[in-house]
């Protein structure tokens, strides 16, 4: 409604300017200096340079210790980890990930440490 306010009788103008450079091109990724897509779309594809964003998960590592055992489930978020890995393995060269995402990890490996000190 602002735009309509703001351009008044130009703004039929506006829009098929809009669709004409914007929406109808078909751009090829391979000229693109910035993609944004989804984890969904992106299957398949490979980029040099991943940056993800923050939007998809709400992951954490949940376990506790019984009995010197520790137990971990995964279930509930079993989607978002195969998001993840999808988000992850796009890219070649460089994986840059919010600080959520890295906190994450970092327990996954905290996990994966005390996992593997049980088998000694």
């Amino acid at each position: 409604v602002s735009i309509i306010h703001l351009y008044e009788e130009h703004t039929g103008e506006l829009v098929r300017e809009f669709e004409n450079k914007v929406l109808r091109p078909n751009f090829n990724s391979e000229v693109a200096d910035v993609i944004l897509t989804t984890v969904h779309a992106a299957k398949g594809l490979e980029w040099n340079n991943v940056q993800l964003c923050d939007d998809l998960w709400e992951l954490k590592v949940e376990g506790k210790g019984i009995n010197g055992k520790f137990e971990f489930s995964v279930k509930k978020y079993d989607d978002d980890l195969n998001k993840l890995y999808v988000a992850c393995t796009r890219a070649k060269a460089k994986l840059c990930v919010t600080e959520s995402v890295k906190s994450f990890l970092k327990q996954c490996d905290c996990l994966h440490r005390t996992v593997l000190a049980f088998d000694e």
